[in-house]
């Protein structure tokens, strides 16, 4: 999907609908983390991965209860990566540091 390039179309609107509030929150939510299971599974540079997997935390951020969203998102991962721990392992350090870089608590 665009070469996994989060700011290319398709993915650029895939990824920004999940900011819209025109889609159910429960719903957004669950399609970011097929999002970011898939960009971890089939995308082999480390900084693409991360590119889509901040670009899905960042519209999840301009959703009200946002930070709710990313602990659900964080919560949902595992489902996501299914076997994949070492991929499970760097997602989880990603919103960690973007956390830590956005002051998000």
């Amino acid at each position: 999907m665009a070469n996994w390039d989060a700011c290319c179309r398709p993915l650029r609107e895939a990824i920004d609908l999940l900011g819209s509030p025109t889609i159910d929150q429960a719903h957004a939510v669950i399609l970011a983390a097929g999002v970011v299971g898939k960009a971890y599974s089939e995308c082999v540079l480390p900084d693409a991965r991360r590119a889509v997997h901040i670009s899905v935390l960042e519209a999840l951020l301009r959703r009200d209860q946002s930070l709710s969203l990313i602990n659900t998102l964080q919560h949902l991962l595992p489902r996501s990566f299914g076997l994949n721990i070492v991929g499970l392992q760097e997602a989880t350090n990603v919103i960690l540091a973007w956390r830590k870089g956005r002051a998000v608590p």
